[in-house]
């Protein structure tokens, strides 16, 4: 009895700590959290001349709590662990500064991998539906 009991303990302890990970498009999330606007640099260099680059507005979810997501061996995409903040892209439905921005929202959609240099987040999302459910935390 003893033994097993160990055992149990031990399997326990060696479980990930990601294992409720998220997983990359097609799967649909949900998070939550709050919205905001934020101006990065862009070309030609990104922020490595800044007198030079240009500017570009980006909207960022700020989760309510750390997230990771599954590495996609179909897509490339290597694994995102313990992330708080993710940028949002695709997102068409208008006014959106005036409805969701610096409120705490709940935002489904699909998420992807960074692959550009106008990708700020290693994990990004695409939603697809948003509502507020609360002001600003």
């Amino acid at each position: 009895m003893r033994l097993g009991a160990s055992l149990l303990i031990f399997l326990l302890a060696a479980t990930p700590a990601f294992a409720g990970c998220l997983k990359f498009e097609p799967a649909e999330v949900t998070l939550t959290g709050v919205i905001h606007k934020h101006v990065d640099f862009g070309p030609p260099n990104y922020g490595e001349d800044p007198k030079t680059d240009s500017r570009e507005a980006h909207l960022y979810l700020h989760l309510d709590k750390s997230v990771c997501v599954d590495a996609d061996p179909a897509s490339y995409s290597d694994a995102v662990r313990n992330t708080k903040l993710m940028e949002m892209v695709y997102f068409v439905k208008l006014p959106f500064d005036h409805a969701w921005l610096d409120k705490h929202v709940s935002v489904t959609g699909t998420l992807f991998h960074a692959e550009t240099a106008h990708h700020w987040t290693p994990a990004l999302i695409t939603p697809t539906e948003t509502h507020v459910i609360g002001n600003r935390k």
